[in-house]
């Protein structure tokens, strides 16, 4: 049958012993290893998690400061002026 098919192939792909994919792996574990490390390590200034909050931080500051000086404060809202001066500070 077709699923027994694709369930071997499957299997030869993948296989935890002895598979292709399993091959490559133990062939350029360091290599991997070390790519992870780069994209993901805690330590670096280039890791994805740096890159991402700083660009939120940016993106929050713009959005301050484009609410705090494009838009007055809208009617019947309770944030006083002192509020709507310590949210446009951040």
């Amino acid at each position: 049958m077709i699923g027994e098919r694709l369930e071997k192939q499957f299997e030869h792909f993948v296989g935890e012993d002895g598979g292709a994919v399993s091959k490559v792996l133990d062939a350029h574990g360091d290599e991997l290893a070390e790519l992870i490390a780069r994209h993901f390590g805690g330590d670096r200034n280039t890791a994805v998690q740096h890159q991402v909050k700083e660009i939120v931080a940016k993106s929050l500051q713009e959005s301050r400061q484009t609410c705090c000086a494009s838009s007055p404060p809208r009617a019947g809202t309770t944030r006083s002026p002192t509020s709507r001066r310590r949210w446009c500070a951040r």
